[in-house]
């Protein structure tokens, strides 16, 4: 599609959509220059809408009076010499931008031709139905479907159960990727629980001597627990670095896509050190509270 009536064979490619005077309200598209296609026969008989960003790419402002050229046969063309002959269109109207695939690709430039005008069969229609239960309008469709074909196979999809499958890897590499992070958590916590438990009976004589000298519960918690912390600590600076890495290079698939924000490392360290704690916790103060005169006469 170009502008350049003197030399067509110059152009730019645009996403097209054939609809008719409906499709903007059914989608709650806007128009921001313009006006829409009207169903009265014959009056937007070589008419078009362009989205923003077409009309930005064709340094199209003000809709009215502006006019294109359409080389391709697929939307109209003539093409019985064997060679496209362009045909020119008029700008209607110019609509806010929409996503019409998943957020993994950018806004694209679209030109919304009047189906009619062109030639285009329905490939396909769009609903907007009523909340509730949908099965009567559906019963519906498939009735007044039929009694143009009685052979039609009636087929539908919900615009929610579309979008769905649109991310339907993403939601997979969600499922993967907790279930693997709980695992490795449970794991860590068994581990460390062990090594808690193994250093408090390594030390048990050390902690009875201590407390004879008037450590209280608090100083022996401590005693056992800074060593940990310090793994955990160091564990969390060189698995934030990695965890950056990964983020940013799963983000790079969104054409969209958030800033990762300082904080969310610093929040997750703090659950780490939570659940270290917890996990710590759960035989130090069984240590730090036990008889200090049983823990020295042990022959541990």
């Amino acid at each position: 599609m170009n502008q350049d009536k003197n030399n067509p064979s110059i152009g730019k490619e645009l996403y097209y959509f054939g609809v008719d005077a409906d499709f903007l309200p059914t989608y709650n598209i806007n128009i921001t220059n313009g006006r829409n296609f009207s169903n009265a026969g014959g009056t937007d008989s070589s008419s078009v809408l362009l989205n923003e960003m077409a009309a930005k790419m064709l340094g199209i402002q003000d809709a009215i009076g502006q006019s294109l050229t359409i080389i391709s046969a697929r939307f109209g063309a003539d093409n019985r010499s064997g060679v496209d002959q362009p045909f020119t269109v008029n700008v209607a109207g110019i609509v806010s931008d929409f996503h019409f695939q998943s957020l993994h690709e950018p806004l694209a430039p679209v030109v919304i031709g009047y189906n009619k005008a062109l030639g285009m069969n329905f490939g396909h229609l769009s609903v907007r139905l009523k909340g509730g239960d949908p099965s009567a309008s559906l019963q519906r469709m498939d009735k007044i479907l039929r009694s143009f074909d009685a052979a039609h196979l009636f087929e539908y999809h919900f615009m929610d159960q579309q979008w769905e499958t649109l991310y339907r890897q993403d939601k997979i590499r969600q499922t993967v990727f907790l279930s693997i992070s709980m695992l490795a958590i449970f794991i860590a916590a068994l581990g460390l629980l062990g090594l808690t438990i193994y250093a408090a009976r390594q030390r048990v004589k050390e902690i009875g001597v201590r407390k004879v000298l008037g450590a209280d519960a608090g100083n022996i918690i401590y005693l056992l627990s800074k060593d940990f912390l310090k793994l955990v600590v160091v564990a969390a600076v060189i698995a934030i670095p990695i965890a950056w890495i990964a983020m940013y290079q799963w983000l790079q698939d969104f054409a969209y896509r958030i800033t990762i924000s300082w904080w969310v490392f610093l929040m997750a360290s703090m659950v780490a050190v939570i659940v270290a704690m917890a996990t710590i916790l759960t035989q130090v103060v069984r240590s730090a509270i036990a008889n200090p005169v049983k823990s020295l006469r042990s022959d541990v």
